[in-house]
């Protein structure tokens, strides 16, 4: 029996010592920064559009630029980000916008969506911006004429936020 005391007293020992916690060590909290908030500024009111489109027998596609009257649509001028917020207007089967895009870039370069300078906005998402001028350019489909086609392309507006 004693044989038997002492491998059940070391067994117990064991299995103490099996689950004795050490240590706990605590990873620290780590502060996450917002992105510093742009500054923007209208160039207008009312944007600058084509001034028609025209139904055809195909499917067309266009890239529309929006300025104030030819000129950058807004300024940033304190770089940042920024929170466009739009609903683009859809009357499949008559036309459909597929994008929303910002350019940077010269307005002498035409239609640069998705080129160099070019950023996709989405309503509701920040995007960064930096200090400059900027216009827009949206894509759009214009489906092939039928009689019931939807005319005209209603307006829209863009409000930005920080």
């Amino acid at each position: 029996m004693t044989i038997l005391a002492v491998i059940a007293t070391a067994s117990l020992i064991v299995a103490v010592y099996a689950v004795t916690q050490l240590f706990t060590q605590n990873a620290p909290t780590i502060p996450v920064r917002s992105p510093g908030a742009g500054v923007a500024a209208s160039n207008c009111s009312d944007l600058a559009g084509p001034a028609y489109l025209t139904y055809t027998t195909s499917q067309q596609s266009y890239y529309l630029n929006f300025t104030c009257a030819g000129g950058y649509a807004f300024s940033v001028t304190v770089a940042g980000v920024l929170f466009p917020t739009f609903t683009l207007p859809n009357n499949y089967p008559s036309y459909s916008y597929y994008s929303l895009n910002v350019l940077n870039s010269s307005l002498a370069y035409g239609n640069n969506c998705g080129g160099i300078g070019s950023y996709l906005i989405s309503s509701g998402r920040s995007i960064a911006l930096g200090v400059g001028s900027y216009y827009y350019c949206a894509g759009l489909t214009l489906y092939p004429y039928t009689p019931n086609s939807a005319s005209p392309i209603p307006s829209f507006s863009i409000t930005w936020s920080s």
